[in-house]
């Protein structure tokens, strides 16, 4: 089993220590380590100087910067209060807008269900064309209808982007396991790691969609057994 280093007060009082010991080679955390690291850079104008020595990230410095940008930092609110994770700023988007993102991204989805070698699920299932003609509806809210967070749907589309991204990396060294840890702990959100992370994997599926509804439109999509909805999130 593999020693790794141990964070010290150090790392805790300056958060580009970690990614930049790590870079360097001078130092070898465990990725678990990685966490919250990105998101304690969040607040920082310097952030990037964390980062320095970084091959091939010029995209990842671009995305992770508007995505900084778009939704702020974490610091405390008046009352005091520390969110964990980011959350989509609210925004007024038209249920226009938001309907042909969702459409787009079920569109890509059948891609990438069409590219998987594999499918996790019933074989005679022709999951490609289901996604691409499945109907997108808009709803005010969710509570209009009876949501199931493990439909096939959701659950389908949550298993094909992880396989088929996991097994289509480029050769990745230590750092990128770092990164997708540090990428993932922003929102506790797979699909947000995967769009800022673009650069790394060896793919060329449009991560766009499903960004551009979730965290610019503040979109929300969920299926029942015959249909794709969207709506707007609540925003903390």
């Amino acid at each position: 089993m593999m020693a790794y280093d141990k964070l010290t007060d150090a790392y805790f009082k300056d958060p580009k220590l970690i990614w930049q010991h790590t870079i360097s080679g001078e130092k070898k955390f465990d990725s678990c380590d990685f966490l919250g690291a990105l998101k304690d850079l969040s607040s920082l104008p310097d952030w990037r100087d964390a980062f320095i020595g970084l091959e091939d990230s010029d995209l990842f410095f671009d995305r992770v910067a508007t995505f900084f940008g778009h939704n702020g930092d974490l610091s405390p609110d008046e009352n005091g209060r520390q969110s964990l994770y980011f959350s989509p700023k609210a925004v007024e988007s038209s249920p226009d807008e938001l309907v042909k993102l969702a459409k787009q991204y079920l569109k890509e989805s059948a891609k990438v269900s069409a590219f998987s070698n594999q499918s996790p699920w019933n074989d005679e299932e022709d999951w490609p064309e289901r996604l691409s003609k499945l109907p997108v509806e808009w709803i005010s809210s969710d509570r209009e209808i009876k949501v199931d967070d493990y439909n096939d749907f959701a659950t389908y589309l949550y298993e094909i982007w992880s396989e088929v991204y996991s097994d289509n990396s480029k050769p990745w060294s230590h750092i990128h396991y770092c990164l997708s840890e540090g990428c993932y702990g922003l929102a506790a959100d797979y699909g947000l790691q995967r769009y800022l992370m673009e650069d790394f994997y060896k793919l060329d599926f449009n991560l766009s969609y499903l960004y551009a509804l979730e965290w610019v439109h503040c979109g929300k999509i969920f299926f029942s057994e015959t249909k794709c909805y969207v709506t707007t999130k609540k925003s903390n």
